[in-house]
C-alpha cells in the first residue's frame, strides 16, 4: 500500500472551529505577559476580494511551529502571543487555489504591536469532492473538518464543517481545485482518519470517499519517583509515549513527549489518546544520559481507557559501566565510549558508565587518540551490566624505498598489508622525494610490505614482513624495488 505521509503541523486549529480562530503551538517561546505581539494575515482572491477559509501555518524562520490560523469572512486571521523580535515565516493554502503561498521572514515587533502579511490567491479550475465521515461503528460524524494535502505542495488546505457542507448523515460535498490530493478527516474526540487518495477533475467529480474516525481514549495511572524528584512541583520528568499505528508492512510511529503532570497522590492522566500500539515510560535528564523507567507496552483500542498504568522512575542507576585500559593494563583517560546516540568519556581511572538505555542487543564502541578503536556487542537485559574494554596502543613503521641500484625511489607508493583471519587490510602512504616513508597509528600485528609500480596488497609475494609493536615505532626498514 502507499506510504502514509506525515500528519500536519503538531498544533492546528481546533476541529470544527469557525474561520478566524487560531491556536498557538505549546512551548514555542511565546511573548511574556503584558507584551502584545501578533501577526495579522489578510487574504484576497484574484479580484482583490476578501478570501475566507485560508489555512495559514505560522512558524519561526528556522521552522519551529508557532500555530495555525484560518481567515474569516473579511479575509483576516490573527495569531497573538508571539515572541517579540522573532523572524516569522509560514505557508498558506486555500481549497480552491492550486498554489501554496509562502511568506517571510517577517520581523515581529520588539515591544508590542503587530506584523502584517498580505496574500493573494488565484482561483483555479475546480471539481467536486464528495464522501462521508463516519465513526468506527459506521455512524455519521457531524462535527469534523477535511485536510487536503497535495504531494507537490507545502502545507494543507482545510475545510471546516461549513466549507465541506457536512450533513446530519455524515455526507459532505466540497468544491476543490483540480489536482491529486490525499485527504483525511479530523474531529473532536477522534484520531485522524486514514488518508484517502483522490484526483479532482476540472469541472468534474471525484469518486466518493468514506473516511472513518476512531474514537480517542484515555491513559492514566500512578508514578513512583525517587525522593529528589517526587518533592519537586512540578517534577522535572517527562512522560514519553511512543505510538505505532498502521500495519506491520506500513507502520507509522511517532513519539510524544510532555511534562509529567501529577496530583498530590502522584496520579497522572492523559486524555485524547489515539488508538494504536503504545510504549510509555518516564524519563528525566541526567549527566551521561537519562534517568528512565521501564517501558509499559500495550494496545489501546478505539475509545478505550487504561487507568492502571503504574510507571516507575527509580533512583539513578547506570545501565552499563566498565573500565577502559590499554594493552599494558593502564587506564585510558578521556577514552570516548559510545552506545547508540549516547556517549561519555572515561575518567582518570578509566571508569565510565551510561544510563538511559533500552534493553536489547547493543554495540559498545570505545575510541582514544593513539589507540586502536574497539567495538563489542552485548545483550543488556535491564539490570546493570559490566563491560570492560581494552584499547591497544597503536605503533608505527618507517623506512626508505630504494631501487636495486641503491638510489632513493622518491614518490613511490608504499603499502603495509595487515593480514589476519578476517582478511587483508591495506594501509598506504607515498614516499617523499628522498624515498623515506612513515606509517603512524597502526594496530599491533604483522604487516607485509610492498612498494613501487604494481604493488598489490592482496598478492602473496611481498618485499618484506615486519612486526609492529604496541606503542613503539618499528626500526628503519629498507624496501628494495627490483
Amino acid at each position: 500500500g502507499p506510504v502514509q505521509p506525515p500528519p500536519g503541523p503538531p498544533e492546528r486549529a481546533p476541529t470544527g472551529a469557525r474561520p478566524g480562530r487560531s491556536r498557538a503551538a505549546g512551548d514555542a517561546g511565546l511573548a511574556p505577559v503584558g507584551v502584545a505581539v501578533r501577526l495579522v494575515v489578510r487574504s484576497v482572491d484574484g479580484e482583490g476580494q476578501p478570501l475566507e477559509g485560508v489555512h495559514v501555518e505560522v512558524r519561526r524562520a528556522n521552522g519551529a511551529p508557532l500555530g495555525a490560523i484560518t481567515t474569516d469572512a473579511q479575509g483576516t486571521a490573527t495569531l497573538g502571543g508571539l515572541p517579540p523580535g522573532a523572524a516569522l515565516a509560514g505557508v498558506a493554502r486555500h481549497p480552491r487555489s492550486r498554489d501554496a503561498m509562502r511568506f517571510g521572514p517577517v520581523a515581529a515587533p520588539e515591544a508590542g504591536g503587530e506584523a502584517q502579511v498580505e496574500l493573494r490567491f488565484l482561483r483555479a479550475r475546480t471539481g467536486k469532492l464528495k464522501g462521508r465521515v463516519v465513526d468506527g461503528a459506521g455512524r455519521p460524524v457531524t462535527e469534523a473538518e477535511l485536510a487536503l494535502t497535495d504531494p507537490m505542495q507545502e502545507g494543507e488546505a482545510v475545510l471546516d464543517a461549513l466549507g465541506m457542507r457536512l450533513g446530519p448523515d455524515g455526507s459532505f460535498e466540497a468544491e476543490v481545485a483540480e489536482g491529486r490530493y490525499s485527504v483525511l478527516a479530523r474531529g473532536p474526540g477522534f484520531a485522524p482518519s486514514e488518508r484517502a487518495y483522490v484526483t479532482i477533475p476540472a469541472d468534474g467529480e471525484a469518486p466518493p470517499v468514506e473516511l472513518a474516525l476512531l474514537a480517542q481514549g484515555r491513559l492514566a495511572g500512578r508514578v513512583k519517583l525517587p525522593p529528589d524528584l517526587a518533592a519537586a512541583r512540578p517534577p522535572p520528568v517527562e512522560l514519553v509515549l511512543e505510538l505505532t499505528t498502521g500495519t506491520e508492512r506500513n507502520p507509522y510511529r511517532r513519539v510524544l513527549r510532555r511534562p509529567l503532570e501529577v496530583d498530590g497522590a502522584l496520579r497522572w492522566r492523559v486524555d485524547g489518546c489515539d488508538p494504536g500500539r503504545y510504549r510509555v515510560r518516564l524519563e528525566a535528564a541526567a549527566p551521561g544520559g537519562s534517568r528512565v523507567g521501564p517501558w509499559s507496552v500495550f494496545e489501546l483500542p478505539a475509545g478505550a481507557s487504561r487507568e492502571d498504568l503504574d510507571l516507575v522512575l527509580t533512583e539513578l542507576q547506570p545501565a552499563l559501566r566498565g573500565t577502559v585500559r590499554d594493552d599494558r593494563g593502564d587506564p585510558v583517560r578521556g577514552a570516548r565510549v559510545s552506545v547508540g546516540g549516547l556517549g561519555v568519556e572515561a575518567d582518570a581511572r578509566g571508569d565510565w558508565s551510561l544510563a538511559g538505555l533500552d534493553p536489547g542487543d547493543l554495540f559498545v564502541e570505545a575510541r582514544a587518540p593513539g589507540h586502536v578503536p574497539v567495538q563489542r556487542q552485548v545483550t543488556y537485559e535491564g539490570v546493570l551490566l559490566a563491560v570492560d574494554l581494552v584499547l591497544a596502543r597503536t605503533g608505527g613503521l618507517r623506512g626508505v624505498v630504494r631501487t636495486s641500484a641503491g638510489e632513493p625511489l622518491g614518490g613511490a607508493l608504499v603499502i603495509a598489508a595487515e593480514r589476519s583471519d578476517d582478511g587483508v587490510r591495506p594501509h598506504q602512504v607515498q614516499a617523499g622525494p628522498d624515498g623515506r616513508f612513515a606509517f603512524e597509528d597502526l594496530a599491533p600485528g604483522r604487516y607485509a610490505l610492498e612498494a613501487g609500480p604494481g604493488a598489490n596488497p592482496f598478492d602473496d609475494r611481498f618485499l618484506l614482513e615486519v612486526e609492529v609493536q604496541a606503542g613503539q615505532p618499528a626500526g628503519d626498514v629498507t624496501l628494495v624495488v627490483p
